[in-house]
């Protein structure tokens, strides 16, 4: 008769505890105002510079 293996976590499972993880450290830090835009429209990365500009101090 086979031998069964122990039983794994499975992939989903980790990769859920790794993303508690990595909110849970993110979590822990002071809040950033961040932007992010998705370079499949020039139109889109043009309004995004431009409301950003709007946002950042001036230095």
């Amino acid at each position: 008769m086979p031998t069964l293996a122990p039983a794994r976590p499975s992939s989903d499972t980790r990769r859920h505890e790794k993303d508690d993880r990595l909110i849970s450290a993110a979590q822990a830090l002071p809040e950033l105002r961040v932007a992010v835009a998705h370079p499949c429209a020039l139109a889109s990365l043009l309004v995004a510079g431009q409301r950003a500009a709007r946002l950042m101090p001036e230095v």
